[in-house]
């Protein structure tokens, strides 16, 4: 992948954040690859060396690597650092994980912890499930998976210590917004059957597409979850002219019903907006989006219009 200077930074500057250190030691598949999107990983292997990133959305990676850094020289003897893991998996596959922090308890178990960079936002909108995205719930169970296997390790608690890069002070005491811009949340640890049964079928999806690249035929499609979709919806406005939504809907008849019910209070003045569908991460996110034709086909179907 070629990163490009499109903020005109010093030399050295731009190689220090252009630089890319990740290394799987070999692994044909990690947990951070299955749970993410197979069709996704087989076309950035594809188009690898056509894809450019801009070197400003490398900066938050830099601020990830240094919190990790801070971290592996703080944490004491008592617990193991950045220790990468492989293992064997029945299928031919090897897989490997790099575990950012185990600490071992003392009744023989150990606390798996995970270090993310993140935005107050996503730990906001994840306030349901304690704050924890779902692909930390599905990595974090992952690495618990590998553990198991690779070492023979339980493992008894899963956590993440993330830092919350935008956080303000002023902010701070308001509903829902977090106390401090580093938060330890507790993740949710699945049984041994769930886990699995998760690891074992996705690691089969990815196969799958795999082969599916290898002979040529098409990859599995990206689910409404993997491309962060946003439905349509259907907005019930008192006037034209009002910008704030009386009530958001999914469906026109549903608007529609609610509009024309007496007890709503609208008049004759209403007006229904349609608020187009948005697949954000095809739009804003995914780098292999150029090359995807499930992308270039929903753009098609939609005249362009997202």
């Amino acid at each position: 992948m070629a990163v490009k200077n499109d903020l005109g930074l010093l030399e050295p500057i731009y190689k220090a954040l252009a630089n890319d250190s990740y290394d799987s030691g070999g692994a044909d598949i990690t947990p951070t690859t299955w749970i993410n999107s197979p069709r996704i990983a087989q076309l950035m292997k594809a188009h690898r060396h056509e894809i450019e990133e801009n070197v400003s959305n490398k900066v938050f990676s830099a601020l990830g690597t240094g919190f990790h850094n801070v971290m592996e020289k703080a944490v004491g003897d008592d617990a193991i650092t950045e220790e990468r893991i492989f293992w064997d998996h029945p299928g031919g596959l090897r897989v490997s994980g790099a575990i950012d922090l185990q600490i071992i308890k003392d009744d023989g178990s150990t606390i798996l912890v995970d270090y993310k960079v993140t935005g107050v936002y996503g730990v906001i909108l994840n306030k349901k499930n304690g704050g924890v995205k779902p692909d930390w719930e599905r990595q974090l169970n992952s690495y618990r998976y590998l553990l198991q296997q690779a070492k023979g390790i339980e493992v008894s608690e899963l956590y993440i210590l993330t830092m919350l890069r935008d956080w303000k002070q002023s902010d701070a005491g308001k509903p829902d917004y977090p106390d401090a811009p580093v938060m330890q949340i507790p993740v949710p640890l699945w049984s041994w059957e769930k886990t699995e049964a998760y690891v074992e079928e996705r690691i089969a999806l990815h196969q799958q597409a795999a082969y599916s690249a290898l002979i040529g035929e098409e990859l599995p499609l990206c689910t409404a979850e993997e491309m962060w979709e946003r439905p349509e919806t259907f907005a019930v406005m008192r006037s034209a002219s009002h910008k704030r939504a009386s009530r958001v809907l999914d469906t026109m008849e549903g608007a529609m019903n609610w509009a024309e019910d007496p007890m709503n209070g609208m008049d004759n003045k209403h007006v229904i907006e349609h608020r187009q569908g948005k697949r954000v991460r095809c739009q804003d996110w995914c780098e292999v989006a150029p090359f995807c034709s499930q992308y270039k086909k929903y753009l098609k179907e939609n005249n362009g219009d997202i």
